[in-house]
């Protein structure tokens, strides 16, 4: 019996195997269809594998991260004035067994009316930010609003336009936002919001709203 039992491991390894390959397709084609669906009750184009959403906004933070960068799905229209893309996106960060993959849904405005310059927004956190700001890590601060710097870590390529763009009624309006984890990036008519993780194909349309409502601070 015992000369049987490395085959016993063997084949039960193999199976695991396929069942996680199996869930995996069948996730992944509810997700599509999920897709599909809320792209029909949004009235968005559907795109797939759109990797020419990554060169349009290849100059974001979150599109020159890892490896093995993809759009999965992504859903393109309006959002009253503004162009509104829903960006199904992964990458993957460290490699071979040490390999993790980032499934994250974006949320991207195109309006006209914004000209911004190229700066980062998001929550703090406080150990892993007081290490960067040991090393070197740029956080622009603001002396009269301690409230503020102390909640979010604040980064510009110019750090005086940057200045000009956070006055104190953005400030205010970032601080009366939901706590949770969330990044925002601006530049030029580009508003992209990441939540860090990726959402429902349920959640579209709240989604939206939500990305929309960061769109409004910036005027």
């Amino acid at each position: 019996m015992e000369q049987y039992t490395p085959l016993i491991y063997v084949g039960a390894g193999v199976g695991l195997v396929v069942v996680i390959l199996v869930a995996t397709r069948i996730y992944e084609k509810k997700r599509r269809e999920g897709w599909l669906l809320a792209a029909r009750n949004l009235g968005f184009e559907f795109q797939e594998d759109a990797a020419p959403l990554m060169e349009r906004f290849g100059s974001f933070k979150v599109f020159q991260q890892g490896h093995s960068r993809r759009v999965r799905y992504a859903l393109v229209g309006r959002h009253g004035a503004a162009e509104a893309y829903l960006i199904d996106y992964q990458y993957t960060t460290g490699g071979g067994k040490h390999q993790t993959r980032h499934r994250q849904t974006l949320c991207v405005f195109r309006s006209p009316k914004l000209k911004l310059p190229h700066c980062f927004v998001r929550r703090q956190k406080a150990l892993f930010d007081l290490l960067g700001k040991a090393f070197g890590g740029q956080d622009i601060d603001f002396d009269d609003d301690r409230e503020f710097s102390k909640s979010f870590v604040l980064q510009g390529v110019d750090e005086e336009a940057t200045r000009e763009v956070f006055d104190w009624n953005v400030r205010r309006s970032f601080l009366q936002l939901p706590s949770h984890d969330f990044q925002v990036e601006v530049l030029g008519g580009t508003v992209l919001v990441n939540p860090g993780r990726s959402i429902k194909p349920v959640q579209a349309a709240d989604h939206l709203d939500w990305g929309h409502s960061i769109l409004r601070i910036f005027g």
